[in-house]
């Protein structure tokens, strides 16, 4: 009865009302059932008493939570992920498939060349539990981050670019931030070539140092490019086939094969680590020669110094964490 009394207090009149046209009382009536039901639901939204017994007026047709002026009466969680069981790797995917979908036009360095930098473990930045991501998210990350790194770095906005670059993985590489841009950068924008249009570079790795100088080769007059390490052939000197392409790597990324003359001096530490020194300090010396490859350089990670160093014995283990097998007699 209060709810007919309501409405028909709007109106001025009863809840129902005779007209001369049975059509007409027919509309009336309808638009005031339906108003009353609304101030029925409106009077069960915004009542400040708990009923916990229960309504039995429920109204599963209505559409009245989709009116904007009822939006403050339910809380909009900002994220679309809010309710997936990983919100923060989710709001992380979704950006990377955006800017692949809407970069999806431009051409990619093809996948020989492509070489993985070491990008931030999504464990430390998404995962709360002990168990830690699966498998399947791991890769998902990791093949967005690689396709959207595949874009060739002339093209690639500014915006891609920071992007990645904060996905990096500080840890494992030396690349500083200086400017606004790697402290690598900054270096090598900084030196010039010599009286002889030499560039003379210097790349480490662990206890390994090498010191490249690279002069361009005269292709006209038929003169290929070589690679001499401590005056050996870089066949003779480095034996296996990974530590070869580990060297080539800055030429074919730069597309420089056969075009360059190089001369390495190198020292310290195992074959491993002299061919990744050489491979940097040849990245080093290509970008000194060509600074519009230094963008090339820095996203295909020539230029990342892996810092990572064998860790020190412990006092009372077998090696760095290794222990002794317990015996109990």
């Amino acid at each position: 009865m209060w709810l007919a009394r309501r409405a028909g207090s709007l109106y001025n009149g009863p809840l129902s009302v005779r007209f001369a046209s049975s059509a007409a009382a027919s509309i009336i009536n309808d638009k005031m059932q339906e108003l009353a039901r609304k101030l029925a639901i409106e009077d069960a939204y915004m009542s400040p008493l708990v009923n916990t017994q229960g309504s039995s007026d429920v109204h599963f047709g209505s559409d009245l939570h989709l009116d904007p002026t009822m939006a403050r009466l339910r809380i909009v969680p900002n994220s679309m992920s809010f309710y997936m069981s990983n919100p923060g790797l989710e709001d992380a995917l979704r950006i990377f498939r955006a800017f692949i979908a809407a970069l999806k036009t431009l051409p990619c360095i093809p996948l020989e060349s492509y070489k993985r930098p070491a990008w931030i473990d999504p464990n430390t930045l998404f995962s709360d539990t002990k168990q830690g991501l699966s498998k399947s998210e791991k890769e998902n990350y990791y093949g967005l981050l690689d396709r959207l790194n595949q874009i060739d770095p002339h093209l690639q906005p500014a915006e891609l670019r920071n992007l990645l670059y904060k996905m990096l993985d500080k840890d494992h590489i030396s690349s500083e931030v200086v400017d606004g841009q790697p402290k690598v950068v900054t270096s090598l924008l900084n030196q010039q070539l010599d009286a002889n249009g030499r560039s003379i570079t210097v790349g480490r790795r662990k206890s390994a140092s090498a010191r490249a100088i690279i002069a361009r080769a005269d292709t006209e007059k038929g003169d290929l490019g070589q690679i001499l390490v401590n005056g050996e052939s870089m066949e003779q000197y480095f034996t296996t086939y990974i530590q070869r392409e580990e060297i080539m790597f800055p030429l074919k990324v730069s597309k420089l094969l056969a075009k360059l003359n190089i001369f390495v001096t190198v020292q310290g530490g195992g074959f491993s680590s002299q061919a990744t020194a050489v491979g940097l300090a040849i990245a080093k010396g290509i970008c000194v020669q060509n600074p519009l490859l230094i963008d090339t350089m820095l996203n295909s990670g020539c230029l990342l110094t892996d810092t990572r160093k064998k860790e020190r014995k412990k006092p009372g283990k077998a090696k760095a964490r290794k222990s002794y097998g317990w015996v109990k007699r």
